[in-house]
């Protein structure tokens, strides 16, 4: 059947990306893009077939985004969470300026704080996990 080909290669050429998926978000009509952070990926080589694995450690969210440029954001607006490819699951989580996660959501719009904050969305696929910053002013 055509539909289930169509998915077996898109799980395969998912399965042969070297990184993970993107993610941008829309609150209302903006477009807020997130910097990819510490992940730890498994994907199939191009020229070997091998399952090869990655792991790549960043700074954290709150030195990667710069929290005086924070998007101004209004949360009573539409979310969504534009993924290249769907996570199995995510986790939202705030970050103080000293560095600890203060609080963490499965949901943007259950967000508390007011002000200028650092997010970073930390998503698990089959391959791996990934994290996302950035910055938002919550009005």
């Amino acid at each position: 059947d055509a539909s289930k080909l169509k998915e077996i290669v898109n799980n395969y050429s998912f399965l042969m990306n070297e990184k993970p998926p993107t993610l941008t978000l829309t609150i209302g009509e903006q477009t807020i893009q997130t910097s990819l952070g510490l992940h730890s990926w498994s994907y199939i080589d191009r020229t070997t077939g091998e399952l090869t694995g990655i792991k790549a450690e960043t700074l954290p969210p709150t030195e990667v985004v710069d929290l005086e440029n924070a998007t101004l954001v209004d949360l009573n607006k539409p979310i969504n969470l534009n993924f290249e490819q769907e996570p199995d699951r995510y986790d939202i989580r705030i970050w103080s300026s000293d560095n600890n996660v203060t609080a963490t959501y499965s949901n943007l719009n259950d967000i508390k704080e007011k002000g200028k904050i650092v997010c970073e969305i930390l998503a698990t696929w089959q391959q791996g996990t990934a994290s996302y910053a950035f910055a938002l002013d919550i009005q």
